[in-house]
C-alpha cells in the first residue's frame, strides 16, 4: 500500500506557511508546518518527510546551516525559498544540497509543479530492492490491482482495458484509502490546473469505473454527498478477527491479572481463618509438640500446604513437612514481624528462605497477651497460577462460544440488512444519475423489502410522470399551433386581398378570439407542474356553449374554403347556457 507523500514546510512567516500549506493538502501532501531550524532538525526525525520547503532567512540557525545539517545524514530533497534572486545565493544554496531553488514571490503552481518535478527524480536508496512494489506505483486490493508503472488494471484475474484518465482516477483514490477528495481536487490532480471544464467530468469516469468494476465486498469507489469521492476500505471479516485477537490479549493479560489477584484473596482468607484456628488450639491445649506436629501435618496435607509454627526470633520449631519434630530447628534468616507491615497475607519467597514464590499468611500464637509465637502457612504458588490457568482456559472457552455465536448473528445481519441496505443505497444512486428504469429488486418480506418497493414505486412513478410532462409539452405544441395558424391566415388572407374590407371586421375578430386563446395557452404553460397532479381544479363558469362552438367553428373557415369543406351548425335552441370550465371545453372542440 502505498502512503501519502510527507513535506516539511520551514518557514517563519505564518502566512507564506499556511498558502503553501493550503495548496499542498489541496494536492494530498501530508504537511507539517515549523517556524526555525531548530524544530526543522527535530522535525526531520521525527516526520521523516519525502521533501523540504526551506525558507532561508530563518530566526536562530538559517536555512544554509539546516540544509548542511540535513545533508550530513539525508539525501531528502530540499527546495529552497527566498526572497534573494542574486545568483550567489542560488548558487550557495544549490551547492549546500538543495534540489531547487524558488525566489519570493512566487506562483502557487509554479511551486507544485517543480515539487512534483523533484520528487518525481528522487529515489531512496534505502529501500530494498526485494520489494519493488513499494518504491513503484502499484496499489492492490481483494481481486483488484493497479499498477500506474504499465498503466494496467486487473480484476477478479482479468485484464480491465481503461483510457489512462480513469486509470489515474482509480489510482490516485485506491492509493489513499478512506479519504474524501472533492471533485475540483480530482480535476486538479488529474486533469491538471490549466484544464477547462467542470466537474462533471470526474461524475463521467467515477460511473464508468464503477460499471467496469462492479461491486466488492472488500471496497467500493462510494459517493460522500455534497462533497465528492472515496475509496472505501472495507474488511468486515478482518476487523472482527482483529476484535477477538484483541480481547484474548486483553483476557490473557489484564483478566489473568484479576483472576489471580482475585484467587490470591479467597485463598488467603481461607488459609488465613485454619491459621487462626490452629493458633487458637495451640494456645488453649496443654499437648505437647509431637500432638501439635500431627495436627500441623494432618492440615497441611488436606490444604496441600506447609505449615509452621514460628518463633519472634525466625526459629521454624515445628515443620510440616518434616516427619518427626527433631531438636536441630531451622532460621529463617532476616525474619522481620514488623517489615511485613499491617496485611495478613503475602507473595513472595518469605525472606529469601523458598526458591520459588510462596502464598503466605501469619497469625500470632498468643498465652496471657504475651505472643509466643506464629502459625505460618505458605502455599506453592503454582497450586494458585495452576487454579487461574484452569479458569482463564474456560473463560477463554465462553468467549469462543460468544464469538461464534456473534460472528454467526452479525453474518446475518449482514445478509439481512446491510446488504440489502447496499442495494437500495446502489438504487438510490441510480435514481439520482435519472436512471429511473433502475430496479432494485429485493424481494425481502420485511422492512428493507418493503423500503425497495417503495423506492421502486416511486421510481416509476417518476418516469410516469416524465412522460406525462413530455405528453404535455407535445399537447401544448399542438394547441399553439391551431390559433397560430388561424392568425396568420387570416392576417395573409387579408394582406392579399383575399378578404374584402367589409368581411375584415368579423375576420379580425376571430383573429383577436385566437389571440385570447394563445394568451390562455400561454397560462396554463406556468401550470405545468400541476400537470402531475392526479386531479386539475377546474374553473367553472356559466357561458353560451353554442355561442362557443360558432366562434370555433369560424375558426377553422379558412382551411375549411380551401379544402372545400363546409361546416353546418345545427342548434335546437338559439342558446344553451352551461356551467363548465370554458377554456378546457374550447380546447376539447379545437381538437
Amino acid at each position: 500500500m502505498i502512503s501519502k507523500q510527507k513535506i516539511l514546510i520551514v518557514d517563519d512567516d505564518e502566512n507564506i506557511a499556511e498558502l503553501i500549506y493550503l495548496y499542498l493538502t489541496k494536492e494530498c501532501y501530508e504537511c507539517r508546518i515549523v517556524g526555525n531550524g531548530e524544530d526543522a532538525i527535530k522535525a526531520v526525525k521525527e516526520f521523516e518527510p519525502n521533501l523540504i520547503m526551506l525558507d532561508l532567512m530563518l530566526p536562530g540557525m538559517d536555512g544554509y546551516q539546516v540544509c548542511r545539517e540535513v545533508r550530513t545524514s539525508s539525501n531528502i530533497p530540499i527546495i529552497m525559498m527566498s526572497a534573494k534572486g542574486e545568483v550567489f545565493d542560488k548558487v550557495l544554496g544549490l551547492e549546500l544540497g538543495a534540489d531547487d531553488y524558488i525566489i519570493k514571490p512566487f506562483d502557487p503552481k509554479e511551486m507544485i509543479a517543480r515539487i512534483k518535478a523533484v520528487l518525481r527524480r528522487y529515489h531512496p536508496s534505502s529501500a530494498p530492492a526485494d520489494k519493488p512494489k513499494q518504491n513503484s506505483k502499484y496499489v492492490e486490493y481483494p481481486d483488484l490491482s493497479i499498477n500506474l508503472t504499465n498503466y494496467s488494471v486487473e480484476y477478479k484475474g482479468h485484464t480491465v482495458d481503461m483510457p489512462p484518465k480513469e486509470l489515474e482516477l482509480l489510482y490516485f483514490l485506491a492509493a489513499s484509502p478512506n479519504q474524501v477528495f472533492t471533485r475540483e481536487q480530482l480535476l486538479d490532480h488529474i486533469w491538471g490546473y490549466e484544464y477547462i471544464g467542470d466537474t462533471r467530468t470526474v461524475d463521467v469516469h467515477i460511473k464508468r469505473l464503477r460499471e467496469k468494476l462492479g461491486e466488492n465486498e472488500a471496497w467500493n469507489i462510494s459517493t460522500v454527498w455534497g462533497i465528492g469521492y472515496k475509496f472505501e476500505v472495507r474488511n468486515f471479516i478482518a476487523a472482527y478477527i482483529s476484535l477477538a485477537l484483541i480481547s484474548f490479549v486483553l483476557i490473557s493479560t489484564v483478566g489473568s491479572q484479576i483472576i489471580e489477584g482475585t484467587i490470591i484473596s479467597i485463598k488467603s482468607r481461607q488459609i488465613y481463618s485454619e491459621a487462626q484456628n490452629i493458633a487458637a488450639d495451640i494456645s488453649s491445649s496443654d499437648e505437647d509438640l509431637v500432638s501439635i506436629h500431627s495436627l500441623l501435618r494432618y492440615v497441611a496435607a488436606y490444604q496441600g500446604s506447609e505449615i509452621w509454627l514460628l518463633t519472634d526470633e525466625g526459629e521454624i520449631i515445628l515443620d510440616s513437612a518434616n516427619k518427626s519434630t527433631g531438636e536441630h530447628h531451622d532460621y529463617v534468616s532476616g525474619f522481620d514481624r514488623v517489615s511485613l507491615g499491617t496485611g495478613y497475607y503475602w507473595t513472595g519467597d518469605f525472606f529469601g528462605y523458598f526458591v520459588r514464590d510462596r502464598l503466605t499468611v501469619m497469625t500470632p500464637v498468643s498465652s496471657n497477651l504475651i505472643i509466643q509465637g506464629y502459625v505460618v502457612i505458605h502455599i506453592p504458588m503454582s497450586q494458585i497460577i495452576s487454579l487461574r490457568e484452569s479458569i482463564l482456559a474456560s473463560v477463554h472457552i465462553v468467549v469462543i462460544l460468544i464469538f461464534l455465536i456473534s460472528l454467526v448473528f452479525l453474518l446475518l445481519v449482514f445478509y439481512w440488512v446491510i446488504n440489502p441496505l447496499r442495494r437500495i443505497t446502489k438504487g438510490a444512486k441510480e435514481f439520482a444519475e435519472g436512471n429511473l428504469k433502475y430496479k432494485i429488486g429485493l424481494k425481502n418480506a420485511d422492512e428493507t423489502g418493503y423500503l425497495a418497493d417503495t423506492l421502486d414505486y416511486m421510481a416509476e412513478e417518476l418516469d410516469k410522470s416524465g412522460d406525462r410532462q413530455r405528453a404535455f409539452i407535445a399537447n401544448i405544441s399542438h394547441d399553439f399551433r391551431s390559433p397560430l395558424t388561424s392568425i396568420k391566415g387570416y392576417a395573409t388572407a387579408m394582406q392579399d386581398g383575399v378578404i374584402p374590407p367589409e368581411m375584415q371586421s368579423k375576420y379580425l375578430g376571430i383573429v383577436i378570439s385566437e389571440a385570447d386563446r394563445l394568451a390562455k395557452l400561454s397560462q396554463e404553460m406556468l401550470t405545468l407542474d400541476k400537470v402531475n397532479s392526479k386531479s386539475q381544479e377546474l374553473k367553472l363558469s356559466n357561458f353560451d356553449i353554442n355561442e362557443m362552438i360558432r366562434v370555433t367553428a369560424a375558426s377553422f373557415e379558412g382551411r375549411c374554403i380551401q379544402k372545400n369543406i363546409v361546416i353546418d351548425l345545427i342548434f335546437e335552441e338559439e342558446s344553451l347556457m352551461v356551467n363548465a370550465d370554458y377554456s378546457k371545453i374550447q380546447q376539447v372542440l379545437y381538437n
